[in-house]
């Protein structure tokens, strides 16, 4: 039985901060299929910017969108091993790569452009 594992279903948006605060890590498992090849989840945006370590099953365009700010698994092994390994501490980068390059500001000037 799983006992440090939480899930909640949907949640009203404005408690996800209050969530993300008390969380350890984040998890984003993005089935293998040709319609998420193309998605990018909120929840990647959510984790990074409360600075969270996320762990994420990501294919296509999130994947090389987010680079080495997240610690990639493919499978169930695998996320097993990064979590008994990875850095628990906050990920700034993260939080950096979200308040800039990703800002309402930076992207309303890209597509100015």
């Amino acid at each position: 039985q799983i006992i440090n594992v939480h899930f909640t279903g949907n949640i009203a948006s404005q408690k996800i901060p209050g969530i993300i605060r008390n969380a350890d890590a984040g998890l984003v498992a993005m089935a293998d299929i040709p319609l998420t090849q193309e998605t990018i989840p909120n929840k990647v945006f959510e984790y990074l910017a409360g600075e969270l370590p996320v762990c994420a099953h990501l294919q296509g365009e999130s994947k090389h969108m987010f680079g080495d700010t997240l610690n990639y698994f493919d499978t169930a092994d695998q996320l097993v091993t990064l979590l008994q390994t990875m850095d628990y501490h906050k990920n700034k980068t993260g939080n950096t790569l979200v308040r800039t390059r990703f800002s309402r500001e930076n992207i309303i000037n890209k597509i100015k452009l």
